[in-house]
């Protein structure tokens, strides 16, 4: 697909956590276990950025993140077909992490 038109997304870079088999939710009295966990790249359009350069198309990500976990996050949404222009912040401002709980009954986000 190297005729394809380059495609730029704006949005910004997050860190998801993601909880599988959390039968309950926490509360202040008590902990909750879940069966496992994995930590990827978050965020809507990153997601999507990624998604497309995996079908082959030219893409450049364009977005700011905290300085905490900027180097991270853009190592992880980079591939051979797709730049991550996505900058740390100079900032104190933290990167955006969203916990997902995932159960039978479905899902619950934490932002």
């Amino acid at each position: 697909m190297s005729d394809a038109t380059p495609v730029v997304i704006i949005g910004e870079l997050n860190v998801d956590l993601i909880m599988t088999g959390c039968l309950a939710l926490a509360d202040a009295r008590r902990e909750v276990n879940v069966e496992g966990f994995t930590m990827t790249l978050g965020s809507s359009s990153a997601i999507c950025a990624v998604g497309l350069a995996r079908l082959g198309r030219p893409v450049s990500f364009v977005g700011l993140v905290g300085a905490d976990r900027g180097r991270l996050l853009r190592h992880r949404a980079s591939s051979r077909r797709h730049r991550c222009l996505g900058r740390d912040a100079r900032s104190r401002r933290a990167t955006g992490v969203t916990v997902s709980l995932t159960s039978p009954a479905g899902r619950g986000l934490v932002t």
